[in-house]
């Protein structure tokens, strides 16, 4: 089971709407479910590089919803939300992966 930071809480709350009390679930549901960074492709693939080398710190990437979470090993270390123009390519690695 991944462990959440503070900013990692705080984050899930801004960027997300997630409550502190929902906030481990989700964390979990990322991890265990998410699209990983090697399962993309193209702009979302380049997009999920320039967040891993700007952080430096999250060695685990993962796509859930709309938004990426990053992770250091399995703690939590923040949440990014995803661009609109890469949305699509989400998507249909969410369809491919057979995600709702």
């Amino acid at each position: 089971m991944p462990r959440l930071t503070k900013h990692s809480i705080s984050r899930l709350e801004q960027r997300c709407g997630v409550s502190k009390k929902n906030a481990p679930l989700v964390a979990r549901r990322a991890f265990r479910t998410g699209i990983t960074h090697t399962e993309t492709h193209g702009n979302l693939h380049r997009f999920l590089d320039s967040i891993y080398l700007s952080q430096k710190k999250g060695t685990n990437m993962r796509i859930y919803g709309n938004a990426v979470f990053v992770f250091k090993e399995d703690i939590l270390i923040t949440v990014i939300n995803i661009p609109d123009n890469l949305m699509n390519d989400v998507k249909e690695l969410k369809e491919k992966k057979g995600i709702k």
